[in-house]
């Protein structure tokens, strides 16, 4: 396994020089990438707001915007309402609209040289065009028009998603700011709503063929969820068609398409991915966005916003959007700034401005830096879309919600933690991509489909790394019949994994310990190898051709009322299996979800430790303070490596907020690679940056910092 990572090493420098290497080698430069700050202006207004507009001066509120520093502007054409903001044959103007709000704003807009992005919220219908289109609403298992959408301000249904909506609608209306209006691109929203509850009238029964389900027992429904993502990106792809036919220069996405929470690659009339971020740790949920977007052939932003939510109206630290906008650079991507207008008051005041341009300014250094580069990543994780159909009704397989115990997240964060880089895969990316990582992780899926199985045992076969946590996933395609049986066969990735299971233990919380055991070769010195408990289901398995790493243990007596660690078992807790000419990892227990729910060191040791002996020697790896987030990029003869400040997360809603940066020593840098240093520079600091070489390993010694600095290395 060192001989082929030595190997994969090399090969990937040589991959880097060439300007083959990596996900967006090839990724055209469009408007998105070219404009590298944005602002993004919330006014979603329902129809009993009144003063919609009152006294709004366009030409001071274009001339605020051009002082903060901000390429392009996203407003409003369609609101989350279902109102056009604009005079629309096609689509109902907001009531009480006085003006032509859209038409004033991107002209005045343009006229200082601004970019106009037009923003349409694309699933819901207003009041009145449901009414004259009733054919266009999502109508429920019982026969009713759906208006779970309505309550005292989201006043609206939403679009039945293969109705002629798009047709008759949607694209009309685009057309119209087109033909009218200065535009440069299309920020579409919403389109979750049509995942949020299915529509069961007539004319989505007989697109689907058959029984539409109506709850997650429906042997059918991971079958009809990928059916409606078919028929949604077909729509979206409908849409991407006629706005490209009216300028081929015009760009097109949409919020959240493509990212972690459906786990399926964006339609491929796109131009970009996007996502606005939760606030309650920013930079490891813009990190986490990243991973998924970042090293795809599409420019990619991420939105932050400049309060806590879209609708909290406190301001944040800026040193929490720096560390935000430092992430997302980090990561070759570009970034947006959200806001909300008061529909009564949209004056844009100085102290909003000085707001606006510092939260650009404070890494305008790494804009240069990333410019033409190319994200790198040693780990793979894989997010599949047959755990997302098998929630249904839920917007993400990806959620940072404390109450949730997110196995994706808790990978992540341990390999963030580590000081390892990590992009996150889909089952459809991994025939063509899996090959450029040294190991993949599998954090607790339950199903996975056929040919992203082959394609795994392939990678495996040929030397690539593989990691099993939680148990075994069962080959299952969407359309496939689900039962029982076929729901538990894992003969596939028991063969890969050498192992048999035997079925999940009855208790509530199990042990390992590192002591004594093969595991402890690879358990870091400074972690002390005392039992570890982990809550939740852990898979019952027998060893066939894999070798125990460590056993697990039951719980033993109760003492004051808690479970400490019992009798040792036979069953692994953690094993390894050399598979043709890679080696497979597999751990029984829920260690990625229970590590992001509770926290415990254990749980990330034992994570990070298998990950990182999985992939052999990485290309390039952060030591020291684990409070710094780690990214590479490449281009020609040039690598940089980035050091983010970071906050671990408290797994509470409660804002991980940096209220004051402080300097930040200590955090070292190894590289393996057979190339020379010709010259090396940090981005923030004029000191000399000392490093030492060992045969192939080189160690770089980072300056203080504070929030950020990229280390830029020139090669010979």
């Amino acid at each position: 396994m060192k001989t082929f990572c030595r190997f994969f090493v090399l090969f990937t420098v040589l991959l880097s020089q060439s300007g083959l290497w990596a996900g967006h080698a090839d990724r055209k430069e469009n408007f998105w990438q070219q404009n590298v700050r944005k602002i993004h202006f919330d006014l979603h207004t329902s129809a009993k707001e009144t003063e919609l507009g009152k006294n709004f001066d366009p030409a001071h509120f274009a001339e605020q915007l051009k002082k903060s520093g901000t390429q392009a502007v996203v407003f409003f054409a369609r609101g989350g309402n279902g109102f056009a903001y604009h005079p629309s044959k096609f689509n109902s103007p907001h009531p009480q609209l006085k003006t032509d709000l859209y038409g004033d704003v991107s002209r005045e807009l343009h006229q200082r040289g601004l970019h106009v992005i037009a923003y349409f919220n694309i699933a819901p219908l207003c009041e009145a065009d449901a009414k004259k289109h009733p054919d266009w609403v999502t109508v429920d298992a019982k026969g009713s028009s759906d208006d779970s959408r309505s309550n005292d301000f989201w006043e609206d249904s939403v679009v039945c998603p293969s109705s002629r909506y798009w047709e008759d609608s949607l694209i009309p209306q685009m057309a119209e700011i087109a033909n009218n209006y200065p535009v440069d691109a299309f920020w579409m929203d919403s389109h979750y709503n049509f995942f949020s509850a299915p529509c069961y009238c007539e004319r989505c029964r007989k697109l689907y063929g058959k029984d539409i389900p109506v709850d997650r027992n429906d042997p059918n429904w991971r079958s009809y969820y990928k059916h409606l993502q078919e028929l949604v990106w077909d729509k979206m792809n409908l849409v991407s068609k006629a706005v490209h036919e009216m300028n081929p220069e015009y760009v097109l996405g949409s919020d959240w398409v493509g990212g972690g929470m459906w786990a399926y690659p964006a339609p491929d009339g796109f131009d970009f991915n996007t996502g606005d971020i939760r606030f309650n740790n920013g930079p490891l949920n813009a990190a986490l966005a990243l991973a998924v977007w970042s090293w795809r052939d599409k420019p990619v932003d991420i939105n932050m916003q400049r309060e806590y939510w879209w609708q909290e109206f406190n301001t944040r630290s800026i040193y929490d959007i720096q560390r935000e906008f430092a992430v997302t650079l980090a990561s070759c991507g570009t970034f947006m700034l959200g806001d909300v207008l008061r529909p009564f008051d949209m004056r844009i005041e100085d102290e909003k401005v000085r707001f606006y341009r510092d939260a650009f300014g404070g890494t305008a250094k790494m804009e240069k830096v990333v410019s033409g580069a190319t994200p790198y990543a040693d780990i793979a994780i894989l997010v599949s879309p047959e755990q997302q159909r098998m929630l249904g009704k839920k917007w993400s397989v990806l959620s940072p919600d404390a109450a949730r115990a997110d196995p994706f997240y808790g990978t992540y964060t341990a390999v963030v933690e580590a000081g390892m880089t990590a992009h996150i895969l889909f089952d459809a990316d991994l025939k063509v991509n899996l090959t450029r990582y040294k190991t993949l992780v599998i954090p607790e899926l339950k199903y996975i489909g056929s040919e992203a199985a082959n394609a795994i045992e392939a990678y495996v076969k040929e030397g690539g790394g593989l990691v099993l946590i939680g148990g075994l996933p069962a080959v299952l395609d969407a359309d496939e019949n689900w039962s029982k049986a076929r729901a538990s066969d894992y003969s596939f990735f028991e063969k890969l994994a050498g192992i048999r299971v035997k079925g999940w233990f009855d208790y509530k919380k199990t042990f390992f310990s590192a002591e004594g055991t093969k595991l402890q070769a690879i358990w870091p010195e400074d972690v002390y190898r005392l039992p570890v408990g982990i809550w939740g289901t852990a898979t019952q398995a027998s060893l066939e051709e894999a070798s125990m790493l460590a056993p697990i243990a039951a719980p033993g007596r109760i003492v004051q009322g808690g479970l400490p660690m019992g009798e040792i078992l036979d069953n692994p807790a953690f094993s390894v299996n050399s598979y043709k000419k890679g080696k497979v990892y597999f751990a029984a227990q829920p260690l990625a979800s229970q590590y992001w729910e509770r926290g415990w060191r254990g749980l990330s040791c034992a994570l990070q430790a298998i990950i990182e002996e999985s992939a052999g020697d990485l290309y390039a790896m952060r030591h020291g303070g684990s409070m710094v987030q780690f990214f590479v990029t490449e281009k020609d003869h040039e690598t940089a490596f980035h050091l983010v400040s970071y906050m671990s997360d408290m797994r509470t809603n409660a804002p991980r907020t940096l209220q004051k940066p402080v300097t930040i020593s200590g955090p070292s840098i190894e590289v393996n690679t057979t190339r020379t240093i010709k010259s090396i520079h940090a981005t923030n600091s004029s000191a000399p940056i000392d490093f030492k070489r060992k045969g192939n390993k080189i160690t770089i010694i980072a300056p203080p910092f504070r929030i950020w600095e990229s280390l830029v290395v020139h090669w010979n």
